[in-house]
């Protein structure tokens, strides 16, 4: 264990005994700062760790391509397949999201104890970015996907919630960039942080930030994870069951999308009314 633990966990540990032994007071103080020292530790490891999630999400999105050697195919891809289908890493396994950052955090973690520089901090912190990806799953998943327990997490802020993720899904997935915690990507982006490096790599370099693929708004996302298009579904289906305003509600649906496609955040009209509204392309058929 670091020394600098140790220290900080023999004197919470003498502050306990001399509760027995002494003025209850004053050793009850000493405990209570020792153990905040540590708590505070704790927490500086898990937003240090939700800043590199940050960053090495911000790279995913805004620079390289599935063409790009190594990475390309490893990362870009898999990256550019979230944001067309955002719950299709719900679908893979734990092994499949978790081994590779596990084994790079191993390798981080044995690489600093080689060197003589490990500190009981760098451990934790990478441990915590070792499962930024699974924070990230968790908050694409359904509340009966995550269970009680995770849902007590996200709800109570411990970990990131599905309505904080839900920001980073809209407009050009440009903000929240951060995967495990609500708290540090209201401070990058309320100081345009990412825009701000953005600027100096285009300075820089004269590399721009990659756009985000054409067709890639539709799906957008709203709390709980919903596209525009699923909502649309999910309309129809609610007026089918309602029974005698299906048509309105469908006509209603059918504008809804003539309005996104206008303002760019959808592919046009959808069809869903079935030809029953004025202007839609089904009905010519």
């Amino acid at each position: 264990m670091n020394a600098d633990l140790t220290v900080a966990a023999t004197s919470m540990l003498e502050a306990a005994l001399r509760l027995l032994t002494t003025d209850t007071a004053q050793a009850a103080a000493e405990w209570a700062g020792a153990a905040g020292i540590v708590g505070l530790q704790i927490a500086a490891c898990v937003l240090v760790a939700d800043f590199l999630s940050g960053v090495v999400h911000w790279l995913e999105d805004s620079y390289f391509n599935a063409k790009t050697p190594v990475i390309g195919k490893w990362l870009i891809e898999p990256n550019l397949l979230h944001h067309r289908d955002p719950r299709a890493m719900v679908k893979t396994s734990w092994w499949d999201t978790n081994v590779p950052l596990l084994l790079i955090a191993a390798a981080i973690i044995g690489i600093t104890i080689a060197l003589g520089v490990f500190h009981w901090w760098i451990g934790l912190t990478v441990a915590v970015l070792s499962h930024g990806a699974e924070f990230h799953r968790w908050a694409h998943r359904s509340r009966t996907e995550n269970g009680r327990f995770i849902v007590w997490l996200q709800q109570n802020g411990v970990v990131q919630s599905p309505a904080h993720h839900a920001g980073h899904h809209r407009h050009d997935k440009d903000r929240h960039y951060c995967t495990i915690t609500n708290y540090v990507n209201p401070v990058l982006d309320g100081v345009r942080f990412w825009r701000g490096l953005e600027a100096v790599i285009w300075a820089i370099t004269g590399v721009k930030r990659r756009p985000e693929p054409e067709g890639e708004h539709e799906h957008e996302h709203e709390h709980g994870h919903e596209t525009e298009r699923e909502r649309e579904t999910n309309e129809a289906q609610r007026s089918d069951r309602a029974g005698g305003t299906t048509t309105i509600r469908l006509t209603q649906m059918c504008e809804r999308r003539r309005e996104l496609a206008a303002s760019g955040r959808a592919s046009g009209h959808g069809g869903a009314c079935g030809g029953r509204c004025a202007g839609c392309p089904r009905r010519a058929g």
